[in-house]
């Protein structure tokens, strides 16, 4: 097959390639019913490289495919790690702040602070909270 054929082959699609399968075939038939042996021996080559085309196209669609597959995969586990970190940072912080209620709810318990404590810009109220946990106070 010489280099411009091959060049050619390169860049068409799929969908070319066989369309001019399929028009190769119809020649081949038509020249193999007029008697003209060269010509269909021609025809046969050209269509033999037109599938190793397709065939080429192919191989290389499903690699494409096989490639997007694994970088998927791989981006689904780093955002679930991501996920996971970002889990495990919301639950130090719930935590924290749960720490926080429970010692100004003890702090106030014991009389060490009052109802309203103010500070320079901001102030902590601790209220009952009835309803949502009985029987402890909410800041």
């Amino acid at each position: 097959m010489t280099q411009a054929i091959e060049r050619e082959i390169n860049q068409l699609t799929l969908k070319e390639l066989s369309l001019d399968a399929a028009k190769l075939w119809s020649q081949i038939e038509e020249a193999s019913e007029l008697g003209e042996d060269g010509k269909v021996e021609q025809l046969v080559q050209e269509l033999m490289g037109v599938q190793d085309g397709i065939e080429t196209k192919i191989d290389a669609i499903a690699a494409l495919v096989d490639q997007l597959n694994l970088d998927l995969e791989t981006w689904e586990e780093r955002k679930a790690r991501v996920a996971e970190l970002h889990n495990q940072v919301i639950s130090r912080r719930k935590t924290q702040l749960e720490q926080i209620k429970r010692t100004l709810i003890h702090l106030h318990e014991i009389g060490l602070i009052n109802d309203k404590n103010i500070g320079k810009e901001r102030v902590i109220e601790i209220r009952d909270n009835p309803p949502k946990d009985a029987g402890r106070k909410g800041v």
